[in-house]
């Protein structure tokens, strides 16, 4: 509640002072402006200071007072924080004497002067004042900037190079400067207020701001800026209209205006590339050009020139100062991380188009904190990799002696056995990566070797299993038949023997040497094993490799980057339910079927004239490369010589069984297959090449179904079996060739 009021309606004092027990000098300032609107509503004119020859005022003792707030603690600021300006900081600066300040600023660079002038209107009166000329020519000198020969303001000079905002609208951080035009133009403006003649949307844009009408010399006489620009020469359209009309006021338009266009063209021309002109003027407007405007063209022209190789070379001294500013750190960071075990081979190009290792900023303590891990990662990778790549060479070479060397895994399958993953992955040691190899060679490779033969015993456990079921089916006189090949039953083959020391169970030990493991996965008949992922066939030895290739084995063979590499466990395991290796007595029955097919073919020809031809020209080659037998499928009769299906090995015989697999029903569709015998290709070519060099045409001798044979009747002499490559040691010279 407001206190009583002290005086009577009927007279009004000009000032009303509350006591000091209400407004204590200490009361803070949000306590005043509370009484002050408190008094204000009361309808009283009050003033919130006391007078000076007022008594204090009493209150009445029935009217309690307010006890006052407590005064907070003054903050402890220092004098010149408090006030800015000229009572502030730069009040020490404002009382230098100006020849001391003049001596300063004659140290300084243009862009240094021109900060200045932004700074107070003390030092702007120091770089603009009458004595200031000396201060700019001095300091554009320092740098090597032209002195121009039409002239600028200094000011206007310096923020034309030095300055950040656009001249033709408020942006304050765009803007470049354009040395013909004299102005720092942003994208925008440069787009809206500015157009070219040499584009239809340029020259309806000029034609535009002329109202239609555009002086013939308009644009001789309008400022432009360089055509080696962002955007060629542009010109600003409120030029480009004033000038126009400036032009038609003076000259009206007639056709002389266009002799006057020629005539200027001409001239400028000339003056570009130094050559004589020796038509003088002899309109008004060439009078007018030639005395007038041609001294301030070519000025503004050679100005140009002069302003845009300083800013090409202060470009390229920027770039200069950059790239050592990045060596200098890059070599910083090298020292320091040699320090921690680092090599030299290890700061690669990689290392050094790291972002934060060609960053244009010298390294500080605190950068070095900051990047240190990222860095350490970055370099720890590199070395995790260049590892990698030398491990793979020697493993490359120390598995040359190896029992298993066939089906050695490559570096990306190996590195997750255990011994050579701990080595590989102990990043910290520094040691060279073939001598951490050489140390451990023989744990790394017994390890391996252990893997190679845990998976080799589990494929012949299989095999020996699954030779087992058939042999009991044949003792047994079991009655089923075979899914893929008609008329193929359990009886139809003879089973071969099977080594002793495969077992037909999972208890017995397996006790051949690794050399005999090697040799039945790779040569004998019943070594045939199918992938479960992609239903491919192959052979023992290829199987064990065949899960360690990123595009080997998908079912989505659109996939980027083919599959994951299996795990240690996983990789090439057979026997288990959920291995994706398999074998079964049906796969055996059908690759023992082909195998017989094959053997029992006889090696006969229904066509001799091509015998005739071999003895006629002396045509000597072994009788079991003379021909080739192939296994046919006939699911498409009329289509078997391209289809896919014409195959000399067993597994590829297998694999072309997925084909009889219907994808939408998964419905197999039965077939028969025959065997064919043919003249091999390289007796083909043999006798082709042996009438070529009788001088009889050799047409017609090429294999009818290779209707891709590029040699067609004209062989080089060469026998090249597609099969098994160059058979000759010597290769004889063609006659024609």
């Amino acid at each position: 509640m407001p206190p009583p009021c002290l005086v009577t309606p009927s007279r009004r004092p000009p000032h009303l002072h509350l006591p000091n027990t209400l407004t204590p000098p200490n009361m803070p300032r949000r306590a005043k402006k509370v009484a002050q609107a408190a008094i204000a509503a009361s309808g009283h004119d009050v003033d919130m200071q006391p007078a000076a020859n007022d008594a204090p005022f009493e209150p009445a003792a029935e009217v309690d007072a307010p006890a006052p707030p407590p005064a907070k603690k003054p903050k402890n600021r220092s004098a010149l924080s408090k006030v800015k300006g000229r009572k502030g900081a730069m009040a020490v600066f404002n009382a230098l004497p100006i020849d001391l300040i003049f001596d300063i600023a004659s140290h300084l660079d243009p862009c240094d002067l021109y900060v200045l002038s932004r700074t107070c209107k003390v030092f702007r009166s120091v770089v603009t004042g009458t004595n200031s000329q000396a201060l700019w020519q001095e300091a554009r000198a320092r740098v090597g900037l032209p002195e121009l020969a039409l002239p600028m303001t200094d000011l206007q000079y310096a923020h034309l190079l030095f300055g950040k905002g656009c001249t033709f609208c408020d942006r304050k951080n765009a803007g470049k400067p354009e040395p013909y035009f004299r102005a720092r133009i942003c994208t925008a403006c440069m787009k809206d207020k500015f157009s070219d003649t040499y584009t239809t949307a340029g020259y309806t844009a000029v034609r535009k701001a002329a109202g239609e009408d555009l002086h013939p010399i308009a644009m001789f006489c309008t400022v432009g800026t360089s055509h080696i620009s962002r955007y060629g020469t542009q010109y600003r359209l409120a030029d480009i209209t004033r000038v126009n009309a400036d032009l038609k006021r003076r000259f009206p338009i007639s056709s002389e205006s266009y002799a006057d266009r020629n005539w200027i063209a001409g001239r400028r021309d000339a003056q570009m590339y130094g050559r004589e002109y020796a038509s003088e003027p002899s309109t008004l407007a060439q009078k007018w050009y030639a005395e007038e405007m041609e001294a301030k063209v070519i000025a503004r022209r050679e100005d140009g020139d002069k302003l845009r190789a300083w800013l090409n070379s202060q470009e390229r001294a920027k770039a200069l100062s950059k790239d050592e500013i990045r060596k200098i750190r890059r070599e910083d960071l090298e020292r320091r991380f040699k320090a921690q075990g680092f090599t030299d081979s290890e700061f690669n190009y990689e290392w050094r188009q790291e972002a934060l290792v060609k960053k244009p900023e010298l390294l500080t303590e605190r950068m070095w904190a900051k990047n240190e891990p990222i860095l350490k990662a970055k370099l720890l990778d590199i070395r995790r990799r260049h590892r990698r790549a030398a491990f793979s060479s020697c493993l490359a070479g120390a598995k040359l002696n190896r029992p298993f060397k066939p089906v050695y895994p490559d570096i990306d399958m190996a590195v997750k056995f255990p011994v050579l993953a701990a080595v590989s992955d102990d990043l910290e040691d520094p040691k060279p990566a073939q001598e951490l190899f050489a140390e451990h060679k023989e744990a790394i490779l017994s390890d391996i070797d252990g893997v190679i033969r845990d998976r080799l015993h589990g494929m012949l456990r299989a095999v020996g299993k699954a030779y087992e079921q058939l042999r009991q089916d044949q003792k047994n006189k079991a009655t089923w038949k075979d899914d893929y090949i008609k008329n193929l039953t359990v009886n139809a083959v003879t089973l071969p023997r099977l080594p002793p020391w495969i077992p037909r169970d999972d208890t017995t030990p397996i006790t051949a040497s690794d050399e005999q493991i090697v040799a039945f996965l790779e040569s004998h008949d019943l070594a045939c094993f199918t992938c479960e992922e992609c239903h491919t066939v192959a052979e023992g030895l290829s199987t064990v490799q065949h899960l360690t290739k990123p595009y080997a084995c998908t079912s989505d063979y659109t996939v980027a980057g083919g599959r994951v590499l299996p795990t240690l466990d996983d990789w090439a395991r057979c026997g288990r339910p959920t291995d994706p290796i398999q074998t079964d007595k049906k796969l055996l029955l059908r690759a023992l079927y082909i195998k017989k097919q094959l053997d029992s073919a006889k090696l006969e020809s229904p066509d001799s004239s091509l015998l005739e031809e071999a003895a006629k020209y002396n045509v000597d080659m072994e009788e079991n490369k003379i021909y080739k037998v192939e296994v046919i499928c006939e699911c498409e009769p009329t289509r078997a010589w391209y289809n896919g299906a014409r195959q000399t090995k067993v597994m590829d015989m297998l694999n072309h069984f997925r084909k009889h697999i219907n994808q939408d029903t998964g419905k197999i569709t039965k077939s028969t297959i025959r065997v064919e015998v043919d003249y091999s290709h390289a007796f083909r070519r043999a006798v082709s090449s042996a009438r070529i060099l009788a001088g009889v045409p050799a047409a017609g001798l090429a294999d009818p179904f290779d209707s891709l044979d590029i040699f067609g009747g004209y062989d080089s002499g060469v026998d090249y079996d597609s099969y098994g490559g160059y058979e000759d040691e010597e290769r004889e010279e063609c006659s024609i060739m």
